[in-house]
C-alpha cells in the first residue's frame, strides 16, 4: 500500500512540476483576453471576487479585527480526520492538499507560515496553476521569513497564472465574467524598515471552496 502511495505521490509531482513549467512557456496567443459569450453575470460571484482581492490596510473600508470579533460564525456538523507527524503521514499529508486542489471548483485559499521552492513547493503551485487554468480563484500568503528568499522566483511565477486564467463557474455551474487570479501576498516584508519583526504569521491553512457551504474543505498544520 505505501509503496502504491509513493507511485500516485511521484506521479502527481510530475505532472504538478510540468504543469508549472508548462504554463510559463505557453504562447500569447492562447490567452483568451475576453469571458465567452456564453459567460453570465452572477451576482454571488461578483460579490465574491471583490471581497477576495487583495487590498493593502489602508484601502479598506472597514477594520477586519473589529469584523471578526463580531462575527457571528454558525456551528455546522463537519466531518474530521488528523494525520499523523510521521514521514510516511507527510507524504500523505501532501497528496491530500494537492487532492483538494484538484477537486477545487471555485476557490483556494492557502496560507504557510514556511515554504520553500523546492520539488514539493513547486508541485504545490502547479497544482494551483492547474486550478487557476481550471476557472478556480487562488490567493496564496506566506510568511517573509518562514519563506524567507531574496526575490521569490516561485511565488513570481505563480502570479503569472492568471494571464491563463479561466472564468469562475456560480454554483450552478455555469460560466460567468469573473476570471480565476493568482494572487500572492507575503506577510510584513522584511525588506521594509519601519515594520514590526515580530509580527509573524504562522497560518498553516488550505481552504478550498469556503464560500460554499455543503462543498467547503478546510486543511491545517503542516508546511509546503
Amino acid at each position: 500500500m505505501k509503496a502504491i502511495t509513493y507511485i500516485l505521490l511521484l506521479s502527481i509531482f510530475t505532472i504538478s512540476v510540468g504543469i508549472f513549467v508548462k504554463i510559463f512557456q505557453a504562447n500569447d496567443r492562447s490567452i483568451q483576453t475576453t469571458a465567452p459569450t456564453s459567460a453570465i453575470e452572477d451576482e454571488f460571484i461578483n460579490q465574491m471576487y471583490g471581497q477576495r482581492s487583495w487590498l493593502d490596510s489602508g484601502e479598506l473600508a472597514f477594520d477586519p479585527i473589529q469584523v471578526g470579533k463580531g462575527a457571528d460564525i454558525p456551528v455546522e456538523d463537519v466531518r474530521a480526520k488528523i494525520i499523523g507527524a510521521s514521514y510516511d503521514d507527510s507524504v500523505s499529508s501532501l497528496a491530500a492538499k494537492i487532492w483538494l486542489i484538484d477537486h477545487a471548483k471555485h476557490s483556494v485559499d492557502a496560507g504557510y507560515y514556511i515554504f520553500r521552492g523546492d520539488v514539493v513547493g513547486k508541485a504545490f503551485l502547479g497544482a494551483l496553476c492547474q486550478a487557476v487554468q481550471r476557472g478556480v480563484d487562488v490567493r496564496m500568503l506566506v510568511d517573509s521569513i518562514g519563506a524567507i528568499h531574496p526575490i521569490h522566483p516561485s511565488l513570481k511565477a505563480f502570479e503569472q497564472c492568471g494571464k491563463n486564467g479561466g472564468y469562475l463557474k456560480n454554483d450552478q455551474g455555469q460560466l460567468t465574467t469573473k476570471r480565476a487570479r493568482s494572487q500572492a501576498v507575503i506577510f510584513n516584508a522584511i525588506s521594509k524598515v519601519f515594520v514590526n519583526h515580530n509580527r509573524r504569521a504562522h497560518d498553516k491553512l488550505l481552504i478550498v471552496d469556503g464560500a460554499f457551504p455543503g462543498k467547503a474543505w478546510v486543511m491545517t498544520g503542516g508546511e509546503i
